[in-house]
Protein backbone atom coordinates (compact mmCIF):
# COMPACT_ATOMS: atom_id res chain seq x y z
CA UNK A 1 0.00 0.00 0.00
CA UNK A 2 0.87 3.54 -0.37
CA UNK A 3 1.78 5.65 2.05
CA UNK A 4 -0.98 8.59 2.15
CA UNK A 5 0.72 12.31 2.38
CA UNK A 6 -1.20 15.73 2.97
CA UNK A 7 -2.25 17.86 0.67
CA UNK A 8 1.31 19.18 -1.61
CA UNK A 9 2.03 22.72 -0.59
CA UNK A 10 2.48 25.01 -3.08
CA UNK A 11 6.53 26.37 -3.85
CA UNK A 12 7.35 29.92 -2.87
CA UNK A 13 8.75 32.09 -5.41
CA UNK A 14 10.68 34.41 -4.77
CA UNK A 15 10.68 37.98 -6.74
CA UNK A 16 14.04 39.87 -7.01
CA UNK A 17 13.04 43.83 -6.15
CA UNK A 18 16.33 46.18 -6.49
CA UNK A 19 14.84 49.02 -4.67
CA UNK A 20 13.36 47.24 -2.01
CA UNK A 21 16.86 45.66 -1.35
CA UNK A 22 18.63 49.03 -1.16
CA UNK A 23 15.56 50.37 0.96
CA UNK A 24 16.17 47.55 3.45
CA UNK A 25 19.87 47.63 3.25
CA UNK A 26 19.80 51.50 3.94
CA UNK A 27 17.22 51.55 6.34
CA UNK A 28 19.08 50.00 9.29
CA UNK A 29 19.66 53.41 10.69
CA UNK A 30 16.62 54.97 10.15
CA UNK A 31 14.84 52.18 12.10
CA UNK A 32 17.21 52.02 14.87
CA UNK A 33 16.12 55.82 15.33
CA UNK A 34 12.49 54.77 15.14
CA UNK A 35 13.03 52.81 17.93
CA UNK A 36 14.63 55.25 20.18
CA UNK A 37 12.39 58.11 19.26
CA UNK A 38 9.36 55.51 20.71
CA UNK A 39 11.76 54.50 23.73
CA UNK A 40 12.12 58.08 24.21
CA UNK A 41 8.46 58.74 24.06
CA UNK A 42 7.43 56.39 26.59
CA UNK A 43 9.59 56.91 29.34
CA UNK A 44 8.58 60.62 28.86
CA UNK A 45 5.12 60.13 29.18
CA UNK A 46 6.25 57.55 32.27
CA UNK A 47 8.03 60.33 34.08
CA UNK A 48 5.39 63.02 33.26
CA UNK A 49 3.46 59.95 35.27
CA UNK A 50 5.56 59.77 37.84
CA UNK A 51 5.62 63.61 38.58
CA UNK A 52 1.83 64.12 38.71
CA UNK A 53 1.56 61.05 41.27
CA UNK A 54 4.47 62.80 43.34
CA UNK A 55 2.74 65.82 43.06
CA UNK A 56 -0.19 64.19 44.19
CA UNK A 57 1.09 62.69 46.97
CA UNK A 58 2.78 66.08 48.58
CA UNK A 59 -0.53 67.83 48.06
CA UNK A 60 -2.40 65.16 50.03
CA UNK A 61 0.71 64.84 52.50
CA UNK A 62 0.34 69.01 53.20
CA UNK A 63 -3.27 69.05 53.31
CA UNK A 64 -2.77 65.96 56.03
CA UNK A 65 -0.39 68.15 57.76
CA UNK A 66 -2.53 71.10 57.93
CA UNK A 67 -5.85 69.13 59.34
CA UNK A 68 -3.64 67.47 61.79
CA UNK A 69 -2.26 71.15 63.33
CA UNK A 70 -5.99 72.01 64.25
CA UNK A 71 -5.99 73.14 68.09
CA UNK A 72 -7.73 71.95 70.58
CA UNK A 73 -9.30 74.16 72.61
CA UNK A 74 -8.55 72.97 75.80
CA UNK A 75 -4.93 74.14 75.51
CA UNK A 76 -5.43 76.81 73.71
CA UNK A 77 -3.82 79.07 76.49
CA UNK A 78 -0.80 76.98 76.65
CA UNK A 79 -0.43 77.91 73.01
CA UNK A 80 -0.23 81.38 73.21
CA UNK A 81 2.84 83.74 73.24
CA UNK A 82 4.34 85.19 76.25
CA UNK A 83 6.15 88.91 76.49
CA UNK A 84 8.08 89.47 79.30
CA UNK A 85 9.21 93.21 79.46
CA UNK A 86 12.71 92.83 80.54
CA UNK A 87 14.67 96.90 81.65
CA UNK A 88 16.82 96.56 78.20
CA UNK A 89 15.12 94.46 75.71
CA UNK A 90 11.60 92.58 74.82
CA UNK A 91 11.43 88.58 75.22
CA UNK A 92 8.59 87.25 73.37
CA UNK A 93 7.92 83.03 73.79
CA UNK A 94 5.60 81.56 71.10
CA UNK A 95 5.60 78.33 69.21
CA UNK A 96 7.05 77.29 66.64
CA UNK A 97 5.80 74.64 64.07
CA UNK A 98 6.59 73.43 60.84
CA UNK A 99 3.55 74.68 59.30
CA UNK A 100 5.14 78.57 60.23
CA UNK A 101 8.49 78.05 58.40
CA UNK A 102 7.20 75.92 55.25
CA UNK A 103 7.01 78.96 53.37
CA UNK A 104 9.45 81.15 55.58
CA UNK A 105 13.02 80.60 54.68
CA UNK A 106 15.09 79.14 56.95
CA UNK A 107 18.66 79.05 55.87
CA UNK A 108 20.96 82.62 57.07
CA UNK A 109 22.73 83.81 54.53
CA UNK A 110 26.08 84.33 55.84
CA UNK A 111 26.99 86.96 52.82
CA UNK A 112 25.15 90.06 53.73
CA UNK A 113 26.25 91.67 56.46
CA UNK A 114 24.06 92.37 59.39
CA UNK A 115 23.63 95.90 59.86
CA UNK A 116 25.33 96.77 63.16
CA UNK A 117 24.23 100.30 65.05
CA UNK A 118 26.50 102.43 66.39
CA UNK A 119 27.05 104.74 69.38
CA UNK A 120 25.92 107.59 67.32
CA UNK A 121 22.21 105.81 66.50
CA UNK A 122 23.37 105.28 62.70
CA UNK A 123 24.42 101.58 61.13
CA UNK A 124 27.66 100.98 60.43
CA UNK A 125 27.05 101.12 56.07
CA UNK A 126 25.69 104.17 56.54
CA UNK A 127 29.10 106.07 58.83
CA UNK A 128 30.83 103.89 55.94
CA UNK A 129 29.06 106.50 53.36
Amino acid sequence: MKKRRGPKQSKVHLIFDEKERADYLTGFRKRNLERKLKRKQTLDTLLKEEIKKIKKNQKEALHNAIKSQSQVPEIQHLLEPVTYDLPDHTVTISEINNMDSLHASTTINMDESIPVVSAGGKSQDEVEK
